[in-house]
């Protein structure tokens, strides 16, 4: 495909996003940051399409646009978000595992380059600290595993037992512990927003109950459970035996002493 066609093919698609984004956002309840947050939005959004439509007059690729694709995804999915918010926390959360591991393969780093200065394996992985660190920081992923060592290994046995030593503690222990840690992270922030999830919940519940009580009360009589029952569940009380059926079971449980409120 021509870089025209890719264009205007770009254009409908930032002017499809856009208009989802703005009918989503049209009937919302929106706070003082939701407002500044889609003002930003709304002129990434016009920067974008600016930079098409003059790509489209000077016929030229768009440079601008390219680079605000992911802000555009991201402010339409909120899946992305999520995801990019999880991955920001994790980091965040492990950022001392990290760091360790960082500094574990930058002392092996500068430990092979000294110990294999002047031979073939120097040479080969070890010849400067960037060099070292790279192949070190490939060598924990074991991606090039055995091959690393090998020109140590046909130089002695005993020299394998370096990268050996690198596997079992930077592969076996700190990779885990981040493991570990990424987990613990996850559950943690699993549980609190599941608490903040029924925590919202129960505010928009105590909403709606005060909708159907009468002022300055704090139970429902029969009849405005039945119509609160009717309307947030869309039941039939009095109308569909099975609704009925499950009305009255909830009252029984709700009130055992038939205290004709609720």
């Amino acid at each position: 495909m021509g870089p025209f066609f890719t264009t205007c093919l770009d254009v409908m698609c930032v002017c499809f996003l856009g208009y989802v984004k703005y009918h989503k956002t049209l009937w919302r309840e929106q706070t003082k940051k939701d407002k500044v947050r889609h003002i930003a939005l709304g002129f990434i959004f016009g920067l974008s399409l600016a930079d098409l439509i003059v790509s489209i007059i000077l016929l030229k690729q768009p440079i601008i646009s390219a680079f605000l694709r992911p802000f555009i995804l991201a402010s339409c999915m909120a899946s992305v978000r999520s995801n990019f918010m999880t991955l920001v926390h994790d980091i965040k959360d492990s950022s001392v595992i990290l760091l360790s591991i960082f500094l574990f393969v930058l002392v092996y780093s500068v430990l092979g380059h000294f110990v294999f200065e002047f031979t073939i394996e120097g040479y080969m992985y070890f010849e400067n600290l960037p060099e070292s660190y790279y192949n070190m920081l490939i060598l924990l992923t074991t991606a090039n595993f055995p091959d690393v060592m090998l020109p140590a290994y046909n130089m002695s046995f005993y020299w394998s037992l370096y990268f050996i030593s690198f596997l079992l503690l930077g592969l076996y222990a700190l990779l885990n512990l981040l493991l570990a840690q990424v987990f613990n992270s996850f559950r943690t922030r699993l549980v609190s927003e599941g608490i903040e999830y029924l925590r919202r919940m129960e505010a928009q519940l105590d909403k709606y109950f005060k909708r159907f009580a009468s002022p300055d009360t704090d139970y429902l009589t029969t009849e405005q459970m039945k119509k609160f029952m009717n309307e947030l569940l869309d039941m039939k009380i009095d109308e569909k035996e099975k609704d009925t059926q499950i009305y009255n079971s909830l009252i029984k449980n709700m009130d055992p002493k038939d205290s004709t409120h609720v």
